[in-house]
């Protein structure tokens, strides 16, 4: 059994769905697509090259730099991500759409710390998925404790991938 939300796009030529495995990735690719310019295709090309919580720390942050290293993703259209969705995202940042919202019964999300968070992004701008990148800062974490420095968990991590 499983759920997946929905996002249903009709066009005069099209009937699009594209399905998604929280509430929360659902709610950032709304949001994408009110940028001017940014439309369905290129909202899930965002949210492949960056995990949501991920891009949605970005954004807030205003980190021009890890949005455009997002394949397809230039530094303009990178600087525009900012400038109008900067403070359109706290809702799904702090809010009940927050990542936490759609966690498994009986597992819980740690709220991911600082270092961990930059971590996270230096190995999705090395290449590696955001799955790949976030279960070998996981893994890092469990391995070094909650204090450690960003350079400890990037090289644990490392050897996690």
């Amino acid at each position: 059994e499983c759920q997946i939300y929905l996002v249903h796009i009709q066009r005069e030529d099209a009937q699009e769905l594209y399905g998604f495995h929280s509430r929360f990735e659902r709610g950032v690719f709304r949001r994408l697509m009110t940028v001017s310019g940014i439309g369905p295709k290129q909202s899930l090309r965002i949210l492949s090259g960056l995990e949501a919580a991920v891009l949605v720390r970005a954004i807030a942050g205003g980190d021009v730099r890890l949005l455009s290293s997002v394949p397809g993703l230039g530094k303009k259209t990178a600087e525009k991500l900012v400038f109008e969705l900067q403070d359109k995202l706290d809702d799904l940042a702090t809010g009940e759409m927050g990542p936490e919202a759609d966690s498994v019964p009986g597992q819980t999300a740690a709220p991911e710390s600082s270092a961990a968070a930059d971590a996270n992004a230096a190995l999705l701008s090395l290449g590696f998925s955001p799955v790949a990148a976030r279960a070998a800062v996981q893994a890092a974490l469990r391995e070094s404790g909650e204090g450690s420095s960003v350079q400890e968990l990037i090289t644990k991590a490392l050897r996690h991938v």
